[in-house]
C-alpha cells in the first residue's frame, strides 16, 4: 500500500521491506483505540535506537485536521498515515478498531491482534526485539 502521512509524505509499505513494521488502524472517535494510543507511544523510547522499527498508525478519519491536533494534543511522534476511505484497512479486513498487525522483514504479517492492547508490555518487547534480530531470508 501507499498513503499519505500528516506531514503530507507518502509512505509506502514496499520501501519498508526488510525492517519490522508496526501498524495499527485506529480513528480520534474510537474510545479504545485512544485508550491504546500511550501504550504505542511507548514502544518508541524501547526501540528508539533500531532504525530497522517502524511503528505506522493508520488513521481511519476523514478529517485530517481533527487527527493532527489529536496527535499534537497527545504528544504521539509516531508515523500517522491517512485512509480516510479506508482502502488499506479494507486490504487488510480490518474488522474492528483498534487493529494491529507486526509484519517481518519479508513483508508477512507475524502478528495480528484485534482490540486495544498494552503494546508496552515486557512479552512484546522481547517478541518485537527476536523478530528485530533474525534477518530476512
Amino acid at each position: 500500500f501507499k498513503l499519505t502521512g500528516l506531514d503530507g509524505k507518502p509512505v509506502s509499505l514496499a520501501e519498508l521491506r526488510g525492517k519490522v513494521v508496526f501498524l495499527n488502524f485506529w480513528a480520534t472517535w474510537c474510545p479504545p483505540c485512544r485508550e491504546e494510543m500511550p501504550s504505542i507511544q511507548a514502544l518508541r523510547p524501547q526501540f528508539q535506537k533500531a532504525p530497522d522499527f517502524v511503528v505506522l498508525a493508520v488513521s481511519e478519519d476523514s478529517n485530517p485536521a481533527q487527527v493532527a491536533s489529536y496527535i499534537k494534543r497527545n504528544n504521539f511522534n509516531f508515523r500517522v498515515l491517512l485512509d480516510p476511505r479506508n482502502i488499506v484497512g479494507e486490504a487488510y479486513d480490518v474488522s474492528g478498531l483498534p487493529e494491529s498487525f507486526v509484519i517481518g522483514r519479508d513483508g508477512r504479517i507475524v502478528a495480528h491482534h484485534v482490540g486495544p492492547y498494552d503494546w508496552a508490555n515486557q512479552d512484546i518487547h522481547e517478541a518485537l526485539q527476536d523478530l528485530l534480530k533474525a534477518k530476512s531470508g
